[in-house]
């Protein structure tokens, strides 16, 4: 079996989503999800997709959390003009899963 190395510091786990009292309508973040989206593969958000059922506000989240991810959670990956913020809890929906790491 597997055993956990020592002294070992882990990073607390975060995730990179639309701040809705920022903007308060999904489009305002448009132009940052096209711009997130240039960045890496968002397959899953088309139709027939795992993630493709999400509204617009969670399909920001999971490509804004998707960029801070590739971006190893650099905070400035996770500004977006202002329209996103870093949280604690996990930003997943029943039926899709947000990335933690690449």
């Amino acid at each position: 079996m597997p055993v956990a190395a020592k002294n070992v510091q882990y990073l607390e786990l975060q995730w990179c989503v639309l701040d809705t009292d920022k903007a308060k309508n999904p489009k305002d973040a448009e132009s940052n999800v096209q711009y997130a989206c240039t960045m890496g593969d968002y397959t899953s958000l088309k139709d027939g997709g795992s993630c493709s059922n999400l509204d617009e506000a969670h399909k920001a989240s999971y490509t804004f959390n998707n960029y801070f991810h590739i971006r190893n959670e650099d905070v400035e990956a996770c500004d977006f003009k202002g329209t996103s913020k870093i949280v604690k809890h996990n930003a997943s929906t029943s039926g899709c899963l947000f990335q933690l790491a690449l």
